[in-house]
């Protein structure tokens, strides 16, 4: 009974004790990617949710923002869902949109964006001086 108890113990809590410090930080970005993803274009095709996924990445790698998944979705006045307490309600969505952000991480899938670093809802007229680059669902790509 002892090893029954014993082996279902470290079956069960195995990923934890073996976790290293790398698989955290990996799935801490996929969590922070996916979030954003979720949030920013849950009603958006795979095509739209994956722009939203680079645009994040492209900052990442722009110079004027913070070079870490999750500082660039968190900076302050970037990303409005940030400053809401809001909830997953769908995790079968949520689910899928993990699986993308790790792509996305991996290099697994190509930019659709053409490199923007910014977005907004086509309904809305923002006052950017900058050239649109895509346009992708309800959103424009700059």
């Amino acid at each position: 009974m002892i090893k029954l108890i014993l082996s279902f113990s470290l079956f069960f809590f195995a990923p934890t004790l073996f976790a290293t410090p790398e698989s955290s930080d990996v799935s801490r970005k996929v969590e922070c990617l996916a979030k954003n993803m979720y949030f920013e274009a849950r009603g958006e095709g795979e095509r739209g949710q994956l722009a939203v996924a680079h645009v994040t990445m492209n900052r990442v790698r722009a110079e004027g923002y913070p070079s870490r998944v999750c500082d660039v979705v968190y900076q302050k006045h970037q990303f409005s869902w940030t400053s809401m307490r809001l909830k997953i309600k769908n995790y079968a969505l949520y689910e899928e949109m993990k699986q993308l952000a790790y792509a996305v991480l991996n290099g697994e899938t190509e930019d659709p964006t053409k490199g923007a670093t910014h977005f907004h809802s086509k309904h809305i007229r923002a006052n950017w001086k900058l050239k649109p680059k895509a346009r992708i669902g309800n959103h424009i790509f700059y």
